[in-house]
Order: structure tokens, then sequence, then C-alpha cells
């Protein structure tokens, strides 16, 4: 499972035009972003006319764009306080959830969620000065009855050295960057992880 996740600012034309050209190699699209709600539902129509699979787009926290847009899924922040409420008030739609512990992992797989983002695992620019998950943290995580998707400090060059037993992975700026011949290197590392 590959799930993108947008950069954490307004999407542009290019972005729009590089997610849909790596569409069939991710499984979803996180829309986490600054945007306002106006611009980034017409960011969402632009990029569905484009032939991306609008089942693939991902609502972040946001259950307003979510219903507004008639997406199908919603992935939640690990402190989201409605995330239980709108499990049981919404079974059609697919639900993930940001994780940091096997605790919350393990609530998440009691309350029925698709899958989790667990992370960070490696190094990563956007969580300075925190240490990545511990192979003991991740042990517990991987151990539970819910895909686990890695997340955090993710590459080419390091795929090979995640540890076993993750479901996929998540990444911000592997997949903002990649082009079609890495996509395709990383199809090939992660069958070979798998």
């Amino acid at each position: 499972m590959f799930i993108a996740i947008t950069p954490y600012r307004d999407l542009t034309l290019q972005d729009l035009e590089h997610y849909s050209a790596i569409a069939t190699d991710i499984d979803g699209l996180i829309l986490r972003t600054t945007m306002p709600m106006d611009q980034l539902e017409q960011w969402i129509e632009q990029i569905v006319r484009r032939g991306f699979p609008k089942d693939k787009l991902i609502a972040h926290n946001d259950i307003q764009l979510l219903e507004r847009q008639h997406l199908g899924a919603i992935h939640f922040k690990e402190s989201a306080e409605e995330l239980e409420s709108f499990v049981y008030t919404h079974p059609n739609i697919r639900v993930s959830q940001s994780t940091h512990s096997a605790a919350i992992i393990q609530r998440a797989a009691n309350l029925g969620l698709d899958f989790v983002l667990f992370g960070h695992i490696f190094p990563t620019k956007s969580k300075p000065g925190l240490a990545p998950r511990t192979c003991e943290e991740i042990r517990a995580a991987v151990d539970k009855h819910i895909p686990v998707v890695a997340l955090g400090g993710i590459s080419l060059s390091n795929i090979s050295q995640l540890p076993k037993g993750f479901a996929g992975i998540a990444a911000i700026s592997l997949f903002e960057n990649v082009t079609a011949s890495q996509m395709e290197a990383l199809r090939k590392e992660w069958s070979d992880y798998v």
C-alpha cells in the first residue's frame, strides 16, 4: 500500500499534474494542506477531471470536506476526538488514523479502522531533534490486527532497511518528488520487501 500525503501548503497546478501522473502507482492521496476550503474543492474537481480516481482521495481530518466532495475516505489525527463517533455514524467511509504507539494502534483496530500510519521510522526533516521509533516500538506496532503503514523519512535509499511487518509506506516528499522511473524502482524495492 502506497499512501502519498500532500505537502502542508497550498497545492498548485504542478502538484495536480504530478499526482495525476502517479495516480495508478499509489493507493491513496491524503489531502493535508493549508488551502481554504473553496480553493481545495476546486483543486479536487480539477484533479478528478484529469482522471485521478476520486476513491483514492482522502480528506485529512476534515469531515466537512469529505461530505461536501462526496469522498469515500478520511484520515484522522491521533488526537481526533470525533474519531469514534464518526466511525459509528459513517460505516461506509474508509477511515485511517495517524498513530505513534501500539496502544493507539490497538484502539484503531478495535474501532475497525481500515489502516493506520505509524512513525516516524527514519530521521525526518519534519521532526527535527526527535528520535525515530525504536525497534521494540515498531515490533509492538506491527503486531496488531490492522494494516500498519510506515511513515517518516522513507526514501528510495532506505526502504530496504525498513523493519519487517509493515503493510505499506506513506510519505510526503518521497511521493511529491518521485519520477516514473523512480516509482518503478520503488515498486521493485517494495516487492523485495514483502
